[in-house]
């Protein structure tokens, strides 16, 4: 006589969706990106963004260029070989330097002579015509860097995704207090907040998590 098979256990005949591994992150990311301005406010960010630009257009480490409204030489410092470079650290610049021909490539699609992108406040006089709640004078270099400005979305919605994977090594088969960890993480520290800021506090974040990820993971 064949054995009966035991019944299906409910609970996992029945898998609620925020159990799936990959719906926090995909709902903090669409979050983030509701939230998220579109465009490079910060000068800190405008430095950032223009090293990564030499980086790919020259090759090296050089800013070039001064912010618009502020004093000459802000965010530089001058070194042995007489030219300006970044006082802030490169990874940042690193990492957004794929994105800038892709920014060009976007901007290039001639969409934003009909959809004004977000205003940059220091490029194109960006932060009048943004008080003024005026458009673009050249949507050009606003479009290019909207694209830059979204990459800390990918970052924060990835930290997100750390941050769980981190919790349920630390709270194996307790998934109520995963989720609700990590709800309080992405929606309640400045994991929100600098999700759309294009500064390299989220980036090293996920370092700093990605490398206790893979100590813990390494434990005996």
């Amino acid at each position: 006589m064949p054995l009966s098979q035991p019944p299906p256990d409910p609970s996992k005949a029945c898998f609620p969706l925020y159990r799936r591994a990959w719906f926090l992150p995909v709902l903090a990311g669409c979050v983030y990106f509701l939230l998220a301005y579109g465009g490079l406010r910060s000068p800190d960010t405008e430095i950032v963004y223009r090293v990564a630009m030499s980086l790919v257009d020259h090759g090296d480490w050089q800013l070039r260029g001064e912010i618009e409204g502020w004093p000459p030489g802000f965010g530089g410092a001058i070194g042995r070989d007489g030219k300006r470079f970044s006082v802030y650290g490169p990874g940042q610049s690193v990492f957004l330097a794929p994105f800038v021909p892709l920014g060009r490539a976007m901007a290039s699609l001639g969409v934003w002579r009909r959809i004004q992108p977000p205003l940059s406040h220091f490029v194109d006089r960006g932060a009048e015509r943004f008080l003024a709640g005026v458009p673009a004078g050249d949507p050009r270099p606003h479009a290019e860097r909207m694209i830059v400005a979204w990459t800390d979305l990918l970052l924060a919605a990835a930290l997100v995704a750390l941050f769980q994977a981190l919790v349920a090594r630390l709270l194996p088969g307790a998934w109520r207090a995963r989720l609700f960890a990590t709800l309080l993480f992405a929606f309640g520290t400045y994991a929100l907040s600098y999700s759309g800021t294009a500064f390299s506090e989220t980036l090293a974040t996920v370092l700093v998590l990605l490398g206790l990820y893979l100590l813990l993971g390494l434990r005996p």
